[in-house]
């Protein structure tokens, strides 16, 4: 059986897409908080998903979130930070069994996207802002990420490339930031970029279903507010004529060399933008 897409547009700036293939057993949710990239608050946004993946206020705690989950047939929850050209692309996932293989006949795909709508709209503030025991585990870990990155020394190659060739442009900045800015991430600071991030945009939810459960209708109970499209300008400028080597020694066995090229501007109207913005997130 082919497999089908659907997309619809939930309020503006929130659109669904659904995937159908009926191999599956489970459905995968996806919420993607599709941002431009800026070197002042790439940081405080890298560590929001994974402090919403900590709960929500109806399960402000791990044992709380994990009992929830057990009861949803032993979902699981995932968040990860992506860079697309000058765009950083928050993304918070559920997957769970579909409702066809529920013992009893419950519905688990419904639940399963109230939780993440939930852990999305509704985090588990104290006073305001995220716990802070919960921003000092995060901040750790988004510190150690950023600093075993020359341990891939391929990626680390090829992302000094492209900071170096790109210098003060968009496509340059690190997706997960930068480690002096991720040592003054406090709870404030986060909770900042959180409503920073939905006052932006929303750019879709995803979900891969089974043909009995997309018949059903699926209505995510979501509260969006001032919320708008975000325009997509060029992110690569031409240099003509503009040449650097960088040259780093390593105790390391190989040698990896990157070459990265710079093209012409390609300004692209709204509307191709945002079927451009649609095919990166999926």
């Amino acid at each position: 059986m082919s497999n089908s897409f659907q997309r619809e547009q939930l309020c503006d700036g929130v659109h669904f897409s659904s995937v159908t293939d009926p191999k599956f057993k489970h459905n995968r949710i996806t919420a993607n908080l599709v941002i431009p990239l800026d070197r002042e608050t790439v940081t405080d946004n890298a560590v929001v998903p994974f402090l919403l993946r900590k709960g929500c206020r109806s399960c402000p705690d791990f044992t709380r979130l994990n009992r929830k989950l057990y009861e949803l047939y032993g979902a699981s929850l995932a968040c990860d930070v992506t860079k697309y050209g000058g765009c950083q692309s928050l993304d918070l996932s559920i997957y769970g069994v579909d409702d066809r293989f529920t013992l009893g006949g419950e519905e688990m795909v419904r639940p399963c996207a109230q939780l993440l709508t939930d852990i999305l709209l509704d985090p588990a503030f104290a006073d305001g802002v995220f716990p802070e025991k919960d921003v000092e585990l995060e901040r750790q870990q988004i510190i150690d990420v950023l600093e075993s990155q020359i341990n891939d020394k391929r990626f680390y190659a090829m992302s000094r490339c492209q900071s170096i060739m790109c210098e003060g442009e968009k496509i340059a900045i690190e997706k997960y930031g930068y480690i002096e800015d991720a040592h003054k991430i406090t709870p404030a600071s986060a909770a900042d970029a959180y409503r920073r991030i939905l006052r932006i945009l929303i750019q879709c939810f995803r979900i891969r279903l089974t043909p009995r459960t997309q018949n059903q209708p699926l209505r995510l109970q979501l509260h969006f507010y001032h919320l708008s499209f975000l325009t997509f300008v060029s992110f690569v400028q031409v240099r003509p004529h503009i040449y650097h080597v960088e040259y780093k020694s390593l105790k390391i066995c190989s040698a990896v060399l990157f070459l990265y090229f710079s093209g012409s501007v390609i300004t692209a109207s709204p509307e191709r933008s945002h079927r451009i913005c649609e095919n990166w997130v999926r």
